[in-house]
């Protein structure tokens, strides 16, 4: 971290008494305000769900900041919020006797912390839980907006003041309002939350009066709810925010006498920014950041005040070259021990591997044993649920409580609630609206940037699609509930986390739906009961829903969008590609008839026939093309198999697992590479296309029943004598017809 010189000459001399060694040109001093956010129990250097370790962690932050101790510069080190939970080593821990002392506060207390703001999260076990937490800091939480309902007075600590060598330091403590409308509220029984702006107008007053302050700093659990570098406008709404939720852009904007404003809630980093009259900054999560403020004052002698000449703020972030601090990685080290005991239990198998493979943007495995839980625990109609990793692969074989941990990570309870056909509906058009209209473009993202993807739910237990080129608020198409058109008049019973339930997300229609019972056990076990229950967890094919198009979350949507660009299909007979789907062999054998005619079959000899029926792996795939190749007189090696022929192909195979042979092959898995334009192909002579030095994968385009769908990739063109090159190259049809060979470079 930054140890600037003067800084160290200006601390060093303070401590004298004799102040004449001080320059003609008047004393300096700087005070540092080093600062974290949303730890969400992230101590340990260890990412618990991939078992390996990771540059994050408040061990680590704990080495950058004796590094900024080290210099006897006046330090303060404050925390903006949801620290007590949110990590597998803090839910291990409260599952387990708890004989060892609460391992955040331990961990904070030992670094010396001089205040907290309360965030959100804190509330996640209820106010007794945080009573307790309270009691055993050796350091303040500070929520001057949170009051006791029935008196009026604060609840908790509103503010600290701190004084260094004359200067005074004020730090207001605030949160986001909105904590009421993202959970139980039995969880804050008896507290009223108050506007933190106004808050902030009545205590400055004070803290630059009565408390006689040189600088006031608000350490706020809100973010920004706006960016601060845009240019001009009002300030829009963050997708499925409640209001009010984030409010530190108006808090520094509105509020005179802040010099200062650290933020939290929102995992952002923000460097510096000047909004009004205060600098707002901002330190990320799960101690990957230390943020740093620097206040440097001057004064012409000893005789005067000080007065505040500049500040500075930054954020360093965490690397794999940031140490351990050893004192705090000895502190945490059982409490990680036992974590690591607990998430590597074995609760069920997996007959094969679960995974998302299209992310958020389809139905999918993972999401399924999510809401398979969420029914059978609560005997619903409907599950609405998000799913918080798509990244996430649950291999076959042993299910760990690692795995479902990091599926479902959060201690959320579940809620039942009375919604009409007409509210599904709504809540789910809700959703949509976090995803962008469809652009064919390639690239445009699924998610709006500013919508966090946990914030998206699917639903299970009716059916319905996502139609992304419809306006928003009439997105969900064709919604069905056991097999008819869902009546909007339908009385259903529908389950979701009590995050969802209190209205988090912006889910209007959940928060006022009807209560019908509740589940009180944290949805982190109740998913590993229920896995235990059942002993193995299936891949079923039973998808629920998906987006329109059905491809928008596969890695090869640039080349299909480009194909739609190019006129080769059109929007509508892309819509539905049944991307997730796997192929079948007699589905391979139609590919490959539409491209080279009947007579094509005959070279498949009898591995056609006993393939029908079952799923095609990438070995067979690549072993039919090369056949159809020889049939089609490409001019492959005159051995029985060319190697580099099918490297070719096997080059343009996607998705995970796609580099082994023995791999199931899906109708999404198309080469990665940008297609040639297709008028340029039509256009190419058959001399010129025939002069090609290398293999050109292809995409094979088939048309049924009036729908086109992209397929398996295909060969092309071979370096040859120039005659077998001709003769190869009338194979390449235009990209118009049925069967069509699009080369790709």
């Amino acid at each position: 971290m930054r140890v600037p010189i003067n800084c160290i000459a200006a601390a060093s001399l303070l401590v004298l008494t004799c102040t004449n060694a001080l320059a003609a040109d008047g004393q300096k001093l700087t005070v540092r305000v080093l600062h974290t956010t949303d730890l969400h129990g992230a101590l340990s250097a260890w990412d618990d769900w991939a078992d390996r370790p990771a540059a994050r962690g408040l061990e680590k932050v704990a080495s950058l900041i004796h590094a900024a101790r080290a210099d006897s510069v006046p330090t303060l080190l404050l925390d903006a919020g949801d620290a007590l939970f949110g990590s597998a080593l803090v839910a291990a821990w409260r599952e387990s006797p708890r004989r060892d002392p609460e391992p955040v506060i331990a961990a904070m207390n030992a670094l010396r912390y001089d205040a907290m703001a309360i965030g959100n999260h804190e509330f996640d076990a209820g106010r007794g839980t945080l009573d307790s937490a309270v009691a055993r800091a050796r350091f303040p939480f500070l929520a001057a907006n949170v009051v006791d309902a029935r008196t009026g007075n604060p609840a908790y600590g509103s503010s600290i003041v701190r004084e260094f060598y004359g200067v005074r330091i004020g730090v207001l403590g605030l949160t986001t309002p909105a904590i009421p409308a993202m959970m139980d509220s039995s969880l804050y029984t008896g507290l009223r939350f108050l506007d933190p702006i106004e808050v902030a107008r009545r205590e400055i007053p004070r803290l630059r009066g009565a408390e006689r302050c040189d600088v006031v700093i608000a350490l706020v659990h809100s973010g920004l709810e706006r960016d601060p570098f845009a240019r001009g406008g009002e300030a829009k709404p963050r997708i499925a925010e409640v209001p009010n939720e984030n409010l530190g852009y108006r808090l520094a904007y509105e509020v005179q006498g802040l010099d200062v404003v650290i933020l939290g809630h929102t995992h952002q980093v923000v460097q510096s920014a000047k909004i009004g009259g205060a600098l707002v900054t901002q330190a990320g999560k799960t101690g990957e950041a230390l943020g740093d403020v620097e206040l440097s004052f001057t004064r012409p002698t000893s005789l005067t005040d000080w007065k505040l000449a500049g500040i500075t703020a930054s954020v360093a972030t965490v690397t794999d070259t940031v140490a351990s601090d050893p004192a705090l990685h000895a502190l945490v080290a059982p409490y990680a021990e036992a974590t690591h005991v607990l998430l590597d239990q074995i609760v069920a198998d997996a007959p094969q591997p679960l995974t998302a493979p299209l992310g958020r943007f389809g139905d999918n495995p993972l999401w399924r044993l999510i809401h398979r839980c969420q029914l059978e625990t609560s005997n619903a109609d409907v599950s609405l649920a998000a799913l918080f990793d798509p990244a996430q692969v649950i291999p076959a074989g042993p299910v760990r409580r690692r795995d479902l941990m990091r599926l479902y990570p959060y201690g959320n309870s579940l809620g039942v609630v009375e919604l009409s056909g007409a509210d599904l509906k709504a809540t789910l058009e809700h959703a949509a609206s976090m995803l962008n209209s469809y652009a064919y473009d390639g690239t445009t993202p699924v998610l709006k940037p500013d919508a966090p993807g946990f914030q998206f739910d699917g639903a299970f237990g009716v059916e319905y699609g996502i139609d992304l080129s419809k306006p928003e608020g009439a997105r969900i198409v064709n919604l069905r509930w056991k097999g008819k058109p869902l009546d909007p008049n339908q009385r259903l019973k529908v389950v979701a986390n009590s995050y969802r339930l209190a209205g988090g997300g912006d889910y209007v229609t959940l928060r006022r739906a009807k209560r019908l019972s509740q589940v009180d056990q944290p949805m982190t076990q109740l998913l590993v009961r229920w896995a235990r229950d059942k002993k193995t967890l299936a891949a079923e094919d039973d998808a629920s829903w998906t987006v329109l198009p059905d491809y928008a979350g596969a890695p090869e949507r640039p080349l299909i969008d480009r194909l739609v660009r190019l006129g080769v299909v059109a929007r509508d007979q892309v819509q539905q590609l049944g991307a997730g789907r796997p192929a079948r062999g007699e589905d391979l054998t139609q590919w490959l008839e539409r491209a080279f005619g009947k007579g094509v079959l005959g070279s498949l000899g009898s591995s056609a026939s006993s393939a029908a029926g079952k799923n095609a792996t990438v070995g067979v795939a690549l072993d039919w093309c090369e056949r159809a190749a020889r049939y089609a007189h490409y001019a492959l090696a005159s051995t029985k198999a060319d190697p580099s022929f099918r490297r070719s192909l096997f080059a343009g195979v996607t998705g995970a697992g796609a580099q082994n042979p023995r791999d199931p092959l899906t109708r999404a898995q198309w080469p990665r590479t940008q297609l040639l334009d297709a008028n340029t192909i039509r256009r190419t002579p058959a001399s010129r296309a025939a002069s090609s030095r290398k293999y050109v994968p292809s995409v094979l385009l088939r048309k049924v029943s009036g729908e086109i769908q992209l397929l398996a990739p295909m060969c092309a063109i071979a370096s040859t004598p120039s005659t077998a090159r001709r003769q190869s190259s009338s194979n390449v049809r235009s990209p118009r017809t049925n069967g069509a060979l699009v080369s790709v470079p």
